[in-house]
């Protein structure tokens, strides 16, 4: 192409390649490839947001990251919709886990996928349910060595023989060899997910914005990952935004004593649809060193069949206004475990936005509640067959307590 881009004005040519990077990016990458002077610039609008819909797709971002280094500092964002980041047993993302690890400038990370049905089945899929079950298994009751042969007889019955060939699905061992250990295999299957490797820590210095997960809603009957306390998600210095959608959390083994000398700057968490006790939430929330924006919404009690007292409730709330007192600005919280008190707000100096379930707040009594002054913004999410007691938060408002708070209420007939 002579003269460059002379058919058209430059800017012309950025507004085509900026569509195209939304609407089609195998179309964008075959313009690229027409000549020379679109190669050069489609670099930059290809390269910047890297989007990953499926597992081939992420092992050929890996060897043109590895053929090609010149291009990793180019790479500021990268999304795939077929990773979460933890629970890959099978180490079928090993090749992409360390092309991250060569991203000098990458400033978000998005790894969230969807459960698949589980009548949905593939080898990949199936190895990795194995796998799952294996490390479940281990986590709660240990697992005996007939677990393997109920194990590879179902896997048989469904199609997916394991273990006919000398390593049917790449995992790295045979299930029938002599030396073949489950016990063992289990104890090490921790250590293959992405965010259990300590040596990412100083890998990923630009790395500021984090969503990992799932995006399907936590069913009780159904695997959810395990996220492990000691992750490297957790310690990572410079992280300012994380959100965690749909797992189970497992605390690790991380010294309790080592936490408080993990000071992170993460300004920002989210954690959605996950299954996480008021304990674990009390230990998240030890790694940020001032905390701004936090957004909790968990499954009810009843959706886990799980009951949770008073001091474990209060044990949460308390560390949080210890922590974070004089830097927490907004909450989202939906976290009622069934106990008779709600969430305590009053200690935070700066608290300007709090969006809330009525009995967050409340508990299931009508019990007097003081609000901090710096509140501007109060919104109730709807309930469902839930009344609203407002006498305290009102006697509060008529006392002037609070002159400067919007008061959003939730409205009946947009729930019918």
């Amino acid at each position: 192409m002579a003269g460059g881009f002379s058919i058209f004005p430059l800017e012309l040519w950025l507004m085509i390649f900026q569509y195209l990077r939304e609407e089609s990016p195998q179309h964008i990458s075959i313009l690229a490839q027409t000549c020379k002077s679109f190669y050069q610039e489609l670099n930059l609008v290809i390269y910047q947001p890297v989007r990953l819909r499926r597992l081939e797709n992420a092992r050929r971002f890996a060897n043109t990251i590895s053929g090609r280094p010149d291009l990793a500092a180019l790479v500021k964002e990268v999304r795939h919709a077929e990773d979460m980041g933890f629970a890959d047993f099978a180490g079928y993302s090993e090749p992409f886990y360390k092309a991250l690890a060569k991203l000098p400038s990458l400033e978000t990370l998005v790894m969230r996928k969807t459960l698949h049905p589980s009548t949905e089945y593939s080898p990949q899929t199936e190895s990795q349910e194995v796998l799952t079950q294996i490390s479940n298994a281990f986590e709660y009751l240990g697992v005996p060595e007939s677990y393997l042969e109920d194990l590879l007889t179902d896997m048989g019955n469904r199609g997916y023989p394991l273990g006919d060939a000398s390593d049917s699905f790449g995992l790295g061992f045979h299930p029938c060899e002599e030396d073949f250990s489950l016990q063992g295999l289990a104890q090490d299957l921790a250590e293959r997910t992405y965010f259990s490797r300590d040596y990412l820590q100083d890998l990923i210095p630009a790395l500021r914005t984090c969503h990992i997960g799932t995006d399907s809603d936590l069913n009780p009957d159904m695997y959810q990952p395990f996220i492990n306390f000691n992750e490297t998600i957790f310690t990572l210095p410079h992280l300012q935004k994380l959100c965690i959608t749909g797992a189970r959390f497992r605390r690790f083994g991380l010294e309790e004593a080592s936490i408080d000398n993990r000071a992170t700057s993460l300004k920002e968490l989210l954690l959605l649809n996950c299954e996480v006790t008021p304990h674990d939430l009390a230990l998240i929330i030890r790694f940020p060193r001032a905390l701004e924006r936090l957004t909790i919404r968990v499954p009810s009690s009843d959706v886990l069949d799980t009951q949770y007292d008073m001091d474990d409730y209060s044990f949460f709330s308390d560390k949080l206004s210890i922590l974070h007192s004089e830097s927490l600005e907004y909450v989202d919280l939906d976290i009622y475990w069934g106990t008779d008190y709600g969430v305590i707000l009053h200690p935070f100096a700066v608290l300007s936005e709090v969006v809330i379930t009525f009995t967050s707040m409340f508990g299931h009594i009508d019990e007097w509640i003081i609000l901090p002054e710096s509140l501007q913004k109060l919104t109730f999410r709807h309930e469902e067959g839930m009344l609203l007691q407002l006498s305290p938060l009102l006697d509060d408002i008529e006392d002037g307590n609070l002159p400067t708070a919007l008061c959003d209420m939730p409205n009946p007939r947009k729930y019918q």
